[in-house]
């Protein structure tokens, strides 16, 4: 569940979910779930994970702790470069 991985993250950080998130009224239009399989893209790719989930949020939250300060100073606005 996303539950489960808000804590994952939280727990790499240091941190607890109660204290990293905040209960909100759901936005209109919400979708009931975020379902996020792998499997067709296994079955029609060949895909095949070669990192754990686990594994790539530690390196997602590593490169993330590396690069904080140099991401605080980007734009937040996206502009397309052709």
């Amino acid at each position: 569940s996303i539950r489960d991985v808000v804590d994952l993250i939280c727990k790499r950080l240091g941190s607890d979910i109660e204290s990293a998130t905040e209960v909100t009224a759901d936005r209109p239009g919400k979708d009931m779930a975020y379902l996020m399989d792998a499997t067709k893209a296994g079955t029609e790719l060949g895909w095949t994970p070669r990192i754990t989930f686990e594994d790539g949020i530690d390196r997602t939250v590593s490169w993330i702790s590396k690069h904080y300060e140099a991401m605080l100073n980007l734009p937040w606005t996206y502009q397309h470069k052709p």
